[in-house]
């Protein structure tokens, strides 16, 4: 909170770190942060850990959002989705290191871990099941980039 207090004061913007959300997903993507909480369901923790990576390895605030556990994290998809898109975070067609991914059927979240899409797939890290560099076709998924 003071470092974002202190980019504002100094005319500064915050831009959100893809690299840092990439490398904490890399981190915990197939065991938990004792920090935060771990649930049961697959949905909800697959939107928490994808919400850590946001916030704790991205940087970005949820500040003002609804929907958050005590720890401040997301346990839906769709209080997440509605909160980045309260930030500025748009659909985009082509996915990002760091930038979370929605599944178009079902809740199921990820994060993106490579740069590239290799043969029509994301790679990408999860906690629905705990998946670490695991791949997906990309036609059900919905990207979201934060504002430039």
């Amino acid at each position: 909170m003071k470092a974002i207090l202190i980019f504002i004061l100094l005319g500064l913007t915050f831009s959100y770190n893809g690299e840092g959300a990439a490398t904490y997903a890399k981190k915990y993507c197939d065991k938990y942060n004792p920090d935060y909480n771990k649930y049961v369901n697959r949905t909800e923790e697959s939107a928490n850990f994808v919400s850590q990576c946001i916030s704790v390895g991205g940087g970005q605030d949820f500040e003002g959002c609804e929907g958050r556990d005590n720890k401040g994290m997301f346990k839906n998809a769709a209080d997440l989705k509605k909160c980045l898109a309260s930030k500025g975070w748009k659909k985009t067609k082509i996915p990002q290191k760091g930038y979370p991914i929605f599944m178009r059927i079902g809740y199921m979240t990820m994060i993106t871990v490579s740069d590239v899409v290799i043969k029509g797939q994301v790679t990408y890290c999860s906690h629905a099941p705990d998946r670490c560099n695991g791949r997906f076709g990309h036609r059900l998924l919905e990207f979201y980039s934060p504002p430039k």
